[in-house]
């Protein structure tokens, strides 16, 4: 019955952390990462490097979307996995909502599930 009444109280408390987090995504969330991510997926599509910067001369680069036949500088940004991660969604995207939401929200909910594993690794 203990054990039952723990699970309960978890539960509990990991539908009050995904409500808080979902809220707080919705009123404080950060946005401007949405132009990172788009930048580092059409430079890979494009130029097949995992970039974010563009050379426009030998000496100067900026942050941008590569076209054709421009040279994109490989970087170590965000991990590689990650690019992969975000990749993946981009097929999941829908019309109301856009890649980078898909990928807090899916951020949001994994995080949740490693609290419940870690809590039951603690448990055993």
């Amino acid at each position: 019955m203990k054990r039952i009444s723990s699970l309960i109280s978890i539960f509990n408390l990991l539908v009050i952390g995904l409500i808080l987090r979902l809220t707080a995504y919705y009123f404080y969330g950060d946005f401007e990462l949405t132009n990172e991510w788009e930048r580092i997926i059409h430079n890979k599509q494009i130029s097949n490097v995992f970039g974010f910067f563009v050379a426009s001369s030998e000496y100067v680069a900026h942050p941008k979307l590569a076209d054709l036949g421009e040279k994109v500088l490989p970087t170590v940004y965000m991990p590689p996995l990650y690019y992969y991660f975000i990749y993946s969604l981009t097929f999941l995207s829908l019309n109301f909502l856009t890649t980078s939401n898909l990928v807090i929200i899916f951020q949001i909910f994994f995080s949740i599930i490693s609290i419940f594993l870690f809590y039951r690794i603690l448990n055993e």
